[in-house]
């Protein structure tokens, strides 16, 4: 089946014509204004057909632009400025010669009829190895976060925990402006929250990263890519949003840039605040291993109520000191505070059905983490054929949490049990980074480019947690819990990576990354140690077919490896309540996995992607039942080896020149092969998702744009699955003048999504329905002040990532 089904999605991508890599030249020249240079002019490529939008350049303090890699066929260039008319040549790029055009720029003559190109960027491009998603400018970007704007995008998935999986596997690295921002998990989805779409330019769906990029992250990279200044002198935004759910979530935040010759600085801030909840329901049946029968049964409700917010401070610096370095630094500080409480109503079952006791619980919970980072970097231009670039980065993260769970138990007749369970716990956490890297690249003038880079990466992770129980009215220390985890790793890298043109049609990159990873577990309390070391290679190749100017073809291949999150290792013991609790496993070890991807695209127009991935040491979330006690004890295991299949077709187009529909959709198929408690588990299953995103342009700066996305049932695990769920969006916008902008948004408008999940283990099986704060009608308001002439800001960017849950 899984070989018909890779034949089939063969055959589909390639009647389905689409656009990948070309053979690809650079584009140069020099733009200018009644004899002088025109400074911050843009220059834009249309495609010669359609005039529609290919790339930029905003030309320098020189009036030079250079246009990178661009795909031979007839274009169109244009090079604007603010009060000038628009100079527009045609060119038809067919070898990799010299490519330099010289565009000068008239004063306008307001009796004249304005000149206007309006070159307007696809929402989705595709590029090596990576699909782009323009999101500036969206209307649902508004008053909406960045975990908001990643559940629509094409084949990602956000489950409610925040999880972010592509293609229906979780193990994305999510990088912010090529950084790292070094969490994962639930602190992860906070950060993000506090990121507002309308910063974002575009995002980066990258299945198949180049050498130069960290192995880490099984599935591949999400690249957020913030907005960048394009101004000089002083200016900025100031955004105010206020939405309402259930309960309230208001965002505020503010940007501030100036450049001035050779200096351009920026600075921003964010604060948000959100009430959040959830509407948990649980069936829990205990079953006899030997014949599958029941043996009792749980039922369980809680609705737990959080309230967070998150305060996020940014600083860049960049500085040119001469034609050939540049330096610059940043730095980013996190304060984010979170408080949770919740009651958990339990009712105890037995075999009949007969309920013989209940459970109430208590349960107040929270914690503030707080991090710095900072990045600073020197880039060398060699000569116009080699460059270096020299990045180190610095990460303090700080996490103080608290749990306080009182657990009152009841006879069937509701009489509390004498003696409640009483339990809390404090832990303080905190993760050191130390990174340093430097990148070469050198282009000759055969075709021929070569790529290399070293890299050192440190981390320490050291986890503190005090247990206590309340007992005879003093509060005793839990040493069966209390424990103390340090972690250290070490991470030593070196890639080097060759491409090469040959002729006009094919492109052919191949690379080969080695980390060394040292590693050391120390459990101080209990006198525990282990110590890993091993030595992986990361081969990637490209190779890209230019059949004709309309459809392009790419074929790559890539060894990834996802190693295990900090917490997932970390053997500290969480309760969700008294009867389930979580712990990490210092055992596991990393996921490596082969991947492989045909691709084909037609005008950009139609994205077909078919691939294929084998991955061995999965890992896993392991559930069992204490069969006389019934609690549920929850911890990860390396159990299973991991096969699937994907088919992708993405349709992207200006039906008309007021509507723009962007739709896609997957098809996935997935083998699992577990040993879970020495039982040998072979699971096959399918899965597939749709989406429809469409932007109406109304008139009179109005502006509509609507989406909706369905996820079939599928599979988080060998031993869980999940039910189908939908989500939709409304938004509308107005400008209302130059400087503001109107923003109305609708996340959720009918109430439709909710997550229904179940497992199953051997003693036990749980059947759950769950239900957060999704909906959420929200306005705001943006006002911008500044200059209009561009500058182009540089942002630097380095790749490591983070596994901090």
């Amino acid at each position: 089946m899984r070989r018909l089904i890779i034949n089939i999605s063969l055959i589909i991508s390639l009647l389905s014509a689409q656009p990948l890599i070309a053979q690809t030249t650079n584009v140069s020249g020099h733009v200018g204004v009644n004899g002088h240079d025109a400074i911050a002019a843009t220059v834009s490529l249309l495609n010669a057909k359609d005039s529609s939008w290919i790339m930029s350049d905003i030309t320098d303090d020189k009036g030079g632009f250079f246009l990178k890699d661009v795909p031979y066929g007839s274009y169109i260039i244009a090079a604007t400025s603010v009060g000038y008319t628009t100079n527009m040549q045609t060119v038809e790029l067919k070898d990799n010669g010299d490519h330099t055009y010289i565009l000068t720029l008239i004063k306008e003559n307001n009796t004249l009829d304005e000149v206007a190109v309006t070159a307007k960027k696809s929402f989705i491009e595709m590029s090596l190895g990576k699909t782009v998603v323009n999101v500036e400018g969206t209307t649902t970007a508004a008053g909406t976060t960045v975990l908001d704007m990643l559940r629509r995008l094409p084949g990602v998935t956000v489950d409610q925990n925040g999880n972010i999986s592509m293609h229906g596997k979780q193990g994305v690295l999510v990088l912010i402006d090529d950084r790292p921002v070094y969490l994962s998990g639930d602190d992860l989805a906070q950060y993000l929250k506090a990121i507002t779409a309308s910063e974002t330019g575009q995002i980066e769906l990258i299945t198949q990263p180049g050498a130069k990029y960290d192995a880490a992250g099984n599935t591949g990279i999400i690249n957020i890519k913030l907005k960048k200044n394009k101004r000089e002198g002083w200016n900025g935004n100031v955004m105010a949003s206020y939405g309402q759910g259930i309960y309230f979530h208001r965002n505020e935040s503010a940007l501030l840039n100036y450049k001035v010759g050779k200096l351009n600085l920026s600075l921003s801030g964010s604060d948000m605040e959100a009430i959040g909840f959830a509407d948990w329901t649980e069936h829990l049946y205990f079953l006899n291993p030997a014949t599958g029968n029941t043996t009792g049964s749980s039922y369980v409700h809680s609705t737990p109520k959080e309230r967070f917010s998150n305060t996020v401070l940014r600083f860049t610096a960049d500085y040119d000191v001469n034609d050939k370095v540049r330096i610059g630094s940043s730095t980013r500080a996190t304060y984010h505070p979170n408080t949770n409480n919740g009651y958990i109503w339990s009712g105890n079952s037995d075999v009949s059905g007969t309920v013989n006791s209940y459970n109430g619980v208590t349960d107040a919970d929270g914690f503030i983490r707080k991090d710095v980072m900072t990045n600073a970097y020197i880039t060398y231009k060699v000569n116009k054929e080699s460059a270096l670039d020299i990045n180190f980065d610095y990460l303090l993260s700080n996490r103080n949490a608290r749990q306080d769970i009182n657990n009152t138990g009841y006879d069937y007749l509701m009489n509390a049990f004498p003696y409640p369970a009483i339990m809390n716990s404090r832990q303080l956490s905190s993760v050191n980074v130390y990174s340093i890297k430097a990148d070469y690249t050198r282009s000759f003038k055969n075709g021929v480019k070569i790529e290399t880079g070293i890299k050192s990466s440190a981390v320490t992770t050291d986890n503190n947690a005090l247990f206590r129980l309340y007992e005879s009215g003093m509060w005793l220390n839990d040493t069966g819990r209390t424990n103390r985890f340090i972690y250290k790793e070490q991470i030593n890298a070196v890639y080097g990576t060759l491409s090469r043109k040959f002729g006009a049609r094919w492109d052919m990159r191949a690379a080969l990354r080695a980390e060394q990873t040292n590693t050391r577990g120390i459990q101080s309390i209990h006198n525990e140690q282990f110590d890993r070391h091993y030595l992986s290679l990361f081969p990637t190749a490209y190779l890209n077919y230019a059949m004709d100017s309309n459809d392009q073809f790419e074929l790559n291949y890539g060894r990834r490896i996802e190693r295990p999150a900090y917490s997932q290792l970390n053997p500290f013991i969480y309760y969700s309540f008294q009867y389930n609790y979580s712990k990490g496993n210092p055992d596991l070890l990393p996921v490596y996995s082969n991947n492989i991807e045909l691709k084909h695209s037609y005008k950009n127009i139609l994205i077909s992607t078919v691939a294929f991935s084998h991955a061995t040491n999965m890992i896993g979330d392991i559930s069992t039942a204490d069969d006389s006690t019934k609690v549920i004890y929850n911890t990860s295991a390396n159990f299973a080896g991991h096969s699937d299949v994907y088919y992708s077709l993405l349709f992207n187009k200006d039906l008309f020149k007021w509507w723009t529909l962007n739709a896609g959709g997957s098809v996935f198929y997935a083998v699992d092969n577990a040993v879970i408690n020495n039982r040998t588990r072979h699971v096959e299953w399918t899965g597939y998702s749709l989406s429809v995103n469409s932007r109406f342009n109304l008139g009179k700066d109005w502006q509509l744009e609507a989406y909706a996305g369905y996820n079939s049932a599928g599979r988080w695990s060998v031993n869980a699955t999940f039910d189908a769920n939908l989500y939709m969006e409304l938004g509308l916008s107005k400008k209302i003048s130059k400087h503001f902008q109107l923003n109305l948004f609708a996340a959720d408008p009918f109430y439709l999504n909710r997550v229904g999940a179940h497992v199953f283990a051997d003693n036990f099986r749980a059947d759950s329905k769950f239900r957060y704060a999704s909906q959420l009608y929200s306005v705001s308001v943006t006002y911008s002040f500044g200059k209009s002439k561009s500058a182009e800001q540089r942002n630097k960017s380095i790749d490591e990532a983070g596994r901090i849950k």
